[in-house]
């Protein structure tokens, strides 16, 4: 599940020229924490992931 979500939002960020930091302010975690996530160091929450990708859906 995170694979798929962590590449969706990678895709997601680059064909639409959105910042990293966009997408950490809507879901209310530090910039740091979303780089750590993109770069497969880190993994959110299940909740977090959940709205992650309600981001991405509704684009």
């Amino acid at each position: 599940m995170h694979g798929d979500i962590r590449q969706a939002t990678k895709q997601y960020i680059e064909e639409n020229g959105i910042k990293q930091c966009f997408i950490a302010g809507k879901l209310d975690i530090s910039d740091a924490m979303m780089s750590y996530y993109l770069n497969n160091h880190k993994n959110l929450s299940n909740e977090k992931e959940l709205q992650l990708q309600k981001i991405i859906d509704r684009g």
